[in-house]
């Protein structure tokens, strides 16, 4: 199986931009930011690739000082993952 995860920053109230086609954007994010990560997995065989599902997720991403918060919710109904599930891997990624 691969899969494969996708990061977009929202740019605006309407639209979400690909991270890695956006300028360096440490500077300019305020305390508060709003992604979108999407993981699509798909099962790899010698018949070729097939998708196997995809999970969207809405992050909000708040920085409070000495601790940073964030909130997770799934959207859509399609997919194996739920947002507890992201939640914990992204505090397991973070110490």
């Amino acid at each position: 199986m691969k899969r494969q995860i996708l990061v977009q920053l929202a740019t605006n109230r309407m639209n979400f931009e690909m991270l890695d086609a956006l300028p360096p954007f440490e500077d300019t994010v305020t305390e508060t930011a709003d992604l979108r990560l999407i993981l699509h997995d798909t099962i790899l065989s010698g018949q070729g690739r097939f998708p196997l599902s995809e999970n969207i997720f809405l992050l909000r991403v708040e920085d409070k000082g000495q601790h940073c918060e964030c909130m997770v919710v799934r959207e859509g109904d399609q997919g194996s993952l739920d947002a507890t599930t992201v939640r914990d891997l992204l505090k397991g990624a973070c110490p």
